[in-house]
């Protein structure tokens, strides 16, 4: 079976605080309509064997690879997993969570396995991947593995900007972190509401805590930060890496943003949302 893992960007993160290991989170994200392509074929056997198109993708740290594993250890099922990267590694879009849905949705249609096993599959594997296996708006809480799907008619559309190498999840927590003074949260609850009833300015509540950290980094934000601030356009990370958005009510104003962006010196392209997680081709 082959289909399409799309990506997703963090509307809202509030980081709560840290327990144990894992820090504590309320976020809103929503699947948007870039992509890698997934492979999953069934073995005879209960081999996994996992192949990526990116030269340095070390396979033992892959959620895709563990996703396939977990899967084996509970229903003793093997799989041959292909993957085709087009989704920003490190830029915080879920690039390797959605592989990950994408070779669970695979499994669980191929073999006919209980949503709740994949579910509970997909928790042990990564905080947001359940998230990305329903695809559309939803809620994360916790760790990230509480999901709600939040019923929306609402279509958006983004700019998406890419600075500097790579950052992963684990430094993006850790420069929040070391922040003194954090950042408000995002009134959650009120955006959700909007989400619900269609109402597009739910973008002008869009925050992420994890901005200031990661961006104190980043040698052009401020340079970004004063194109988006000069030309009335609001600017957000995506998540926990190196990309940043624009969101837009329609594809013109994302159109229109990503030109402006890309003649000023970024890296830009455009999405939009969608209401999937994965699609199969």
């Amino acid at each position: 079976m082959k289909v399409k893992a799309y990506a997703k960007l963090n509307l809202t993160l509030n980081v709560l605080g840290k327990s144990g290991n894992f820090h504590q989170i309320d976020s809103i994200v929503n699947t948007v309509d870039v992509f890698d392509e997934v492979q999953v074929t069934l073995r005879k056997d209960k081999k996994v064997r996992f192949d990526c198109d990116l030269a340095d993708c070390p396979v033992f740290l892959n959620s895709a690879y563990r996703a396939a594993v977990a899967f084996r250890a509970e229903t003793g099922v093997g799989c041959n997993v292909a993957i085709k990267k087009h989704i920003p590694v490190g830029g915080g879009m879920g690039g390797s969570s959605a592989d990950a849905a994408a070779v669970l949705f695979c499994l669980q249609k191929l073999t006919s396995v209980s949503h709740e096993v994949v579910f509970e599959i997909a928790k042990s594997v990564g905080s947001d991947v359940n998230a990305l296996l329903c695809g559309g708006f939803c809620r994360m809480r916790g760790k990230g593995d509480d999901v709600t799907k939040i019923a929306s008619n609402l279509q958006l559309d983004f700019a998406v900007i890419r600075l500097g190498s790579p950052v992963s999840a684990g430094q993006a927590y850790a420069y929040w972190d070391e922040l003194g003074s954090k950042p408000q949260a995002a009134d959650c609850d009120s955006i959700m509401q909007l989400l619900q009833a269609g109402d597009r300015s739910a973008i002008h509540g869009f925050s992420n805590n994890l901005q200031v950290g990661v961006c104190n980094r980043l040698e052009d934000y401020p340079r970004l930060a004063d194109v988006c601030k000069t030309h009335g356009l609001p600017l957000c990370m995506t998540g926990s890496g190196n990309c940043f958005y624009v969101p837009c009510v329609s594809k013109t104003d994302a159109s229109n943003a990503a030109k402006l962006l890309t003649s000023s010196g970024f890296s830009t392209f455009v999405c939009a949302s969608t209401d999937v997680g994965v699609i199969r081709v």
